[in-house]
């Protein structure tokens, strides 16, 4: 895809996102970067659906550091128990807080590889607070995200493991100057909405840019 398509490519994105876009409470909050944190953590293996069952009253009693690292697993787990592997979850969550304060003096490293060290904290999760929390320019990749950069740039149902690097590139590319925050929600949700595993691509606004429906056209 060229230079000029990526610009407009984006442009149909980021209208299609502020038009459709999902208003969920951890993106139109403030949140301070441990929030962020815990977002994502609390988004890992289950539904958005599922999350927000728990996520005002999670926030409300374990939105700070110390009151996570100081928290009981039992009644941690009550409250996670929504999410499905509550006890393990429990766990995860009080080391997490608990390294944070021993390695870090209580506050959420700007650095990915950094956060990478903290339990439960991949690649993926890392790279989605260093964008919500600090603003970074990157892209987050998961498996929605394989699928729609597959499709559209490389023809293909899904990204290999080989050309997620490139597929992350391209959307870097795709994102130019425009807001990471909003982009990277406009990349998840599009990739939620239509370019799903069943592709809407006759109601896709960025079909004309991408390679999979040229190939397929009407049959996808």
């Amino acid at each position: 895809m060229a230079n000029d398509s990526l610009i407009a490519a984006r442009h149909e994105l980021i209208k299609w996102f502020r038009k459709h876009g999902r208003k969920l409470p951890w993106r139109v909050r403030k949140l301070t970067p441990f929030q962020c944190l815990i977002t994502e953590k609390l988004l890992q293996q289950t539904t958005v659906t599922h999350v927000l069952k728990i996520y005002d009253e999670f926030l409300k009693k374990y939105g700070e550091v110390g009151a996570l690292a100081n928290a009981s697993e039992k009644e941690l787990s009550e409250i996670l128990r929504p999410l499905g592997f509550y006890n393990f979850r429990a766990r995860e969550f009080v080391k997490m807080a608990r390294d944070i304060m021993r390695k870090f003096s209580g506050r959420v490293p700007e650095d990915v590889e950094q956060l990478k060290e903290l339990p439960g904290v991949g690649e993926y999760t890392a790279k989605a607070v260093m964008i919500a929390a600090f603003g970074k320019r990157l892209i987050a990749v998961d498996e929605n995200l394989k699928r729609l950069g597959g499709r559209l740039f490389k023809g293909v149902e899904k990204a290999s493991r080989g050309q997620v690097q490139e597929i992350e590139k391209r959307f870097l590319e795709m994102m130019g100057d425009a807001d990471p925050r909003e982009f990277n929600w406009a990349l998840l949700d599009f990739a939620w909405a239509i370019c799903k595993k069943r592709p809407l691509c006759g109601e896709c606004p960025l079909n004309r840019f991408c390679r999979y429906y040229s190939i397929r056209g009407r049959r996808c």
